[in-house]
Parts: C-alpha cells; sequence; structure tokens
C-alpha cells in the first residue's frame, strides 16, 4: 500500500508529514519538525523591508505624479499662478491653531475679556501669516537652467532661476527633488537668484531631473507654501 500504511512513532501517518513539510516549506520556506516550524528563512525580513521602501517611495512621488496630471507639460519658463500654488499649515502652525483655539474655549469659558483679546489677535497674526506665505511664491517665474555635464560617479549640479518682478522681496525660498534640497535664498526685487541642487550621477547616459518642490515658509513658519515643476 506505499507510504500510507506507514507510521512513525509520534503516530502521523509518513505521507501526511510529507505533505505537511512540504506544504510549509511552499509557505514559509521552513521546515516542519513535530508540528512546529523551525529555523528561518534570512531572506524574508529582507523581502518585507524591500516592499515597504516600495510603497513608501510610492507614496512619496504620488503628490508629484497628481500634480503633472492637475497641471499638464511644463514650460522652460513657468510664472506661478494661484492654482499651482499649494498651502498648508506646518506642525508648528497646528501646534498654533491649537493653542489659539484652547485660548478661545478658555475666554469663553471664565469670559476674560482680555483673553478673547489675545486670541483674535493671534488668530489675525496667524492669518496674516498665511496670505504672505502664499503672495510669496504667488508671480514668480521659475526657470530651468540646465546642468553641467559630469562623469559617472560624480554629482550633476541642476540651476533652477527664480525671478521676482515684483516690488517687494521673495525670502526664503528653498528647492526640495527627492531628499536632496537647495536653498534656502533671498529674492530682491527686480532681480533673480540660482537654487542649484546635486543629484548623483550613478551611470553613464542622460540624468532626468524628476518632478520638484520650489516653497517657502516664511513668514513665522506657521504655513508652508509650494509649487510642483
Amino acid at each position: 500500500g506505499g507510504d500510507h500504511g506507514v507510521e512513525r512513532e509520534d503516530g502521523a501517518p509518513l505521507a501526511h508529514r510529507r505533505a505537511a513539510v512540504s506544504a510549509a516549506r511552499r509557505e514559509y520556506g521552513q521546515p516542519l519538525v513535530h508540528g512546529r516550524l523551525v529555523g528561518r528563512d534570512p531572506d524574508r525580513p529582507l523581502e518585507r523591508v524591500g516592499r515597504s521602501r516600495r510603497v513608501a517611495r510610492s507614496l512619496e512621488r504620488w503628490p508629484a505624479t497628481w500634480a503633472r496630471r492637475r497641471q499638464g507639460a511644463d514650460a522652460h519658463a513657468i510664472a506661478l499662478k494661484r492654482r499651482r500654488i499649494y498651502i498648508l499649515p506646518t506642525r508648528f502652525g497646528v501646534v498654533f491653531a491649537a493653542m489659539v483655539f484652547t485660548m478661545l474655549l478658555g475666554s469663553l469659558n471664565y469670559a476674560a475679556s482680555l483673553g478673547f483679546t489675545l486670541t483674535f489677535l493671534l488668530t489675525g497674526l496667524g492669518l496674516v501669516a498665511m496670505h504672505h506665505c502664499h503672495n510669496n511664491l504667488l508671480g514668480a517665474t521659475i526657470k530651468f537652467l540646465g546642468a553641467a555635464p559630469v562623469f559617472a560617479g560624480q554629482r550633476a549640479e541642476f540651476k533652477i532661476a527664480v525671478c521676482n518682478d515684483a516690488a517687494a522681496p521673495r525670502l526664503e525660498i528653498e528647492l526640495k527633488c527627492g531628499a536632496h534640497t537647495g536653498g534656502p535664498i533671498d529674492v530682491a526685487a527686480g532681480s533673480t537668484e540660482v537654487l542649484r541642487v546635486g543629484l548623483p550621477a550613478q551611470r553613464r547616459g542622460w540624468l532626468a531631473l524628476e518632478r520638484f518642490r520650489v516653497g517657502t515658509g516664511y513668514p513665522a513658519r506657521l504655513f508652508r507654501a509650494w509649487t510642483w515643476v
């Protein structure tokens, strides 16, 4: 009758034991001994880490991909209009808003006139900071100035010009491309400044500059305004 009639000391048929071991190896990469998994597959933790990193990169690239679909292809020089500028509160801004809200609750509870005065004063300062942060980018022109050729293994330096035709200066302008940053710079009224970001040239050939972000936290760092280019 083959292996179906053969039993081991634990009373389990040999064929069933072999099937369990094969199933465990296919699913876990580990053998079964007396019903327990033994040993470890050293490649499985690395696979999980690699999968987590791929998910993190996908989430990081999603805003830039969404902005490309929304904005379309960019020209050589881009004038920043309201539709291209995004703004959100920073962590410090969220804490500031929570503090002001707590002050409002306390003023309502104790009917404190001075508390209301301070609360509305801070609220007004926050709103003014939000408008200044947005206007710090509004109307600026972003131009791509290219990059000098380099050898494989060196860093290629891309140059991005920020042109300011307004009568007011634009302060603390920064550039971020992935994990690489450039700036901050201050652009005086009627002048142009250059942001530089270096990317490693890992192999020969063309090196593409992915979607990058030009942003500012000025003033007070309560909000952060940025645009995708």
